[in-house]
């Protein structure tokens, strides 16, 4: 993205780009590994949700005892999956989605204590909310760039213009 590719493009379209190489996908393998990450997760507690071929969620309350801190337990994971050749971003935070979205921004480990959500999250690209297409380019119209941006827009317009995809995704973008 940082170099000017973007989803769509055609092979002969990127090959005007000299630093990017082309890789194409192998279903097999990526089902494997997240299976690995999976088996790898249950590991760790049996409250598990495969949300995503490139995304799963573990509950880890009450676990402090058997894990420790949230940044312990993010660790603990991380070093789990490096074992099995997984490049895992992992995060901590007090609901799925604001984990999900950190996560999906940074490599590595990200904890976010309750209460820092929209501290940690205001400086995220809207992309990775995922909007449609529509509303993805609305936001380019409008010039929002980052979760602030959206936030900082009355719920009352959002509502009006974007519907409740609109509305949702503020709410995402505020860590709610």
């Amino acid at each position: 993205r940082r170099a000017g590719v973007k989803v769509g493009m055609t092979k002969l379209q990127l090959e005007r780009f000299p630093n990017i190489e082309v890789r194409y996908r192998s279903r097999e393998q990526e089902d494997s590994m997240h299976h690995a990450l999976l088996d790898c997760a249950h590991y760790f507690t049996p409250r598990v949700e495969d949300t995503a071929t490139d995304s799963i969620t573990l509950d880890l309350n009450g676990l402090s005892g058997l894990w420790g801190t949230p940044r312990a337990m993010a660790q603990k994971f991380f070093c789990a999956a490096d074992k099995l050749g997984l490049d895992a971003h992992v995060a901590t935070a007090s609901n799925p989605d604001t984990a999900i979205h950190a996560a999906k921004a940074d490599a590595g480990i990200t904890v976010i204590a309750p209460g820092q959500e929209i501290k940690k999250l205001r400086s995220l690209p809207l992309h990775i909310l995922s909007p449609s297409d529509e509303i993805s380019e609305t936001f380019d119209r409008w010039g929002l760039k980052t979760f602030q941006d959206l936030v900082r827009l009355p719920k009352l317009k959002v509502s009006e213009r974007l519907g409740q995809e609109g509305v949702r995704l503020q709410q995402l973008a505020q860590g709610e």
